[in-house]
């Protein structure tokens, strides 16, 4: 029988969890929008590219039968192209998510916007609900989109602000590493210090879809956040390769104990066979 809004809310309080709000699928396209808009300044290289390339077509203008309109379109388009990191995300992703003490599979279901019996089949291990036990990671899975106009792979959750959270304690906590504190800043306007209560918070959660270029066998990811107290053999543990992992996560210490790493989730042990061939 499905659980309705009202007990989930329930459950959740009782554990000890501000009640959250049940939200429907975000549509693609409302997962393209964003309250705040690309900050070019973080773009410095770009923007000098783009500067340049608009004097060339003024002098081009000058030489030329076209009108200046003509390479104005020009520039608009090989502006947007040059500054895209991505044109379309992935129908699946999965989320490492490390279940702290006293969170349950209601609570972890209600913030990354799924179901509990979604999780559990995700997570063959997990004999029900009702028995999660703490300091383990669970894999959820979610979609993975191309946000603020091509610059982050990812999803946007959404939160309601109770008395006493903070970003600190959505990110590190509630959120499980998953998002950081200055993602959260970037896509609220928010004062940091003080979000006021009830408040709907962006949550953005990064994702990957893996690279032809690098291995065309992977397509399905995990967002796995490094913690301090990883045994270091996350190649290991994932039934992968340190080679191939670092292929995939370029510049990243792979011991560093924090950040997050794109694990390619075909060879976990838990999904084997199981749920790869889903997609």
């Amino acid at each position: 029988m499905a659980t309705s809004t009202s007990s989930l809310q329930s459950t959740s309080q009782q554990k000890g969890h501000p009640p959250l709000i049940n939200f429907t699928h975000l549509t693609k396209s409302s997962l393209g929008l964003s309250p705040t808009q690309i900050n070019h300044s973080k773009f410095p290289i770009l923007t000098s590219i783009s500067g340049l390339f608009f004097f060339t077509i003024l002098m081009l203008s000058f030489h030329t039968k076209l009108p200046p309109f003509w390479f104005l379109l020009l520039w608009i388009s090989s502006s947007l192209m040059a500054e895209s990191k991505c044109t379309k995300g992935c129908p699946l992703a999965l989320a490492s998510y490390y279940v702290w003490t006293d969170s349950n599979l209601t609570f972890i279901s209600q913030v990354l916007n799924t179901t509990e019996d979604v999780i559990l089949t995700y997570n063959p291990s997990i004999p029900d609900k009702d028995r999660l036990k703490s300091f383990i990671r669970v894999n959820v899975p979610y979609s993975c989109n191309c946000l603020n106009n091509g610059q982050f792979l990812g999803r946007i959750f959404q939160y309601m602000i109770q008395k006493g959270d903070t970003y600190n304690k959505l990110a590190n906590t509630y959120y499980a590493n998953l998002t950081t504190v200055s993602l959260l800043q970037e896509f609220n306007s928010f004062p940091t210090t003080n979000v006021p209560e009830n408040s709907i918070v962006n949550v953005p959660v990064s994702c990957y879809c893996g690279s032809r270029k690098i291995d065309k066998k992977y397509g399905l990811f995990l967002t796995y956040p490094l913690r301090p107290d990883d045994s270091g053999n996350i190649a290991l543990d994932s039934n992968s390769t340190k080679s191939l992992l670092q292929r995939y996560n370029p510049n990243v210490d792979l011991n560093a104990g924090a950040g997050i790493v794109y694990i390619p989730a075909k060879g976990i042990p838990s999904l084997k066979n199981t749920f790869y061939a889903m997609i």
